[in-house]
């Protein structure tokens, strides 16, 4: 079906220093986005920087100015990672921009009905299957790991 987003992420983190890493890959008809990097605030934990690898793919999207959007898949290998209207900070921040993407695409006339516009998956991570999801979780999580190892080049002890 046209209008299906796929919004794949993974994030790194090192607790003594509390910095992250983030990785998207975006997949859509007629869209490829991927890409990484460090996040500039600080990170609490591992599951924290997780949800900011989502809200930072959702920017990336937003920005991106992609349209037809019928529905978002997300894939996450952090099965605890959601979106609530009345969750915590980051779960509203995913909440928001989702219901952005929403409108936008009710006000471009491409949403018809009534049915759920995004849908969270969890994928297995590092469980040596090779389909396409968890190649692209494995892709993730190793640009996590080398942004990891560049920062820690460059931020040594």
């Amino acid at each position: 079906m046209k209008g299906i987003v796929t919004i794949n992420t993974d994030a790194g983190f090192f607790p003594m220093q509390k910095v992250g890493s983030y990785a998207y890959w975006i997949k859509a008809d007629g869209l490829h986005l991927h890409g990484s990097g460090m996040f500039r605030d600080k990170c609490n934990n591992p599951t924290d920087a997780e949800y900011k690898a989502i809200i930072n793919a959702l920017h990336v999207l937003k920005c991106s100015g992609y349209i037809p959007i019928k529905k978002i898949i997300f894939n996450r290998d952090n099965i605890n990672v959601e979106s609530k209207k009345k969750g915590h900070d980051n779960q509203r921040k995913i909440y928001l921009l989702i219901r952005q993407l929403r409108k936008q695409s009710i006000k471009n006339k491409i949403i018809k009905g009534i049915y759920p516009f995004y849908e969270f998956r969890h994928v297995k991570a590092h469980n040596g299957t090779s389909d396409k999801r968890s190649w692209v979780n494995d892709w993730c999580h190793n640009q996590c790991s080398l942004r990891l190892k560049e920062w820690l080049i460059k931020n040594p002890f």
